[in-house]
């Protein structure tokens, strides 16, 4: 019986031992999991940042481009219009002239 004792208490002696070795072994995989975590948290942190940058420049270069047409537009019809009253003026004077000329030959 004492040597079932022995036997037993090298069988619980090596149990912990193994139980040790299995729980470094995962107390070391845990950290290099909760270290590649954080990398890789960091790394989405930077790529929201870096995706948040770039959708306000393309904001800010898609304002931009709706100034300046809608300026190129305002300046295109204000062009027309001015073109618009110069004909109306000269069809205005042309039919001066026309009625004058027509008055004199009465």
């Amino acid at each position: 019986q004492h040597r079932n004792q022995i036997q037993l208490a090298e069988k619980q002696k090596s149990y912990r031992a193994k139980m040790d070795e299995v729980e470094q072994k995962f107390n070391a995989e845990l950290a290099l999991d909760q270290k590649r975590y954080g990398e890789l948290e960091g790394t989405k942190i930077k790529l929201e940042q870096e995706f948040e940058a770039r959708m306000h420049k393309l904001q800010e270069q898609k304002e931009s481009r709706i100034k300046s047409l809608v300026e190129h537009h305002q300046q295109k019809l204000q062009t027309e219009t001015e073109k618009f009253d110069e004909l109306m003026e000269s069809r205005a004077s042309a039919e001066a002239d026309w009625k004058n000329q027509y008055q004199s030959t009465i």
